[in-house]
């Protein structure tokens, strides 16, 4: 499940699930069209996301960043960094300690 406030995008899910990638998705295809060039992903409350998902994630940001727009991971869990860390993502995505939710 998925919640939008401004251009942040919030999983409620602490295991998110292949219907919010779908969610997400078009949540984040909503964003552009409302015209956001930064949007903001919190997974502070998220502790597993699927594989499909984090596909979804590094695809978009990388088609996205040829048109100027962002996609930036404004909080993440511990559980969540680990995993990203493990996959060599944190620079991908500019995870940083402030991002961190403890």
């Amino acid at each position: 499940m998925i919640k939008v406030s401004g251009s942040t995008i919030i999983v409620i899910n602490e295991k998110a699930t292949l219907e919010d990638k779908l969610d997400l998705e078009n949540t984040i295809d909503a964003l552009i069209a409302e015209g956001f060039n930064r949007i903001y992903l919190d997974l502070g409350q998220t502790l597993h996301l699927p594989s499909e998902l984090m596909g979804l994630l590094m695809w978009k940001k990388k088609v996205l960043n040829e048109d100027n727009i962002d996609i930036v991971i404004s909080r993440i869990s511990s559980t969540l960094k680990t995993v990203f860390e493990t996959a060599h993502l944190i620079d991908f995505f500019e995870i940083n300690n402030d991002t961190l939710v403890v």
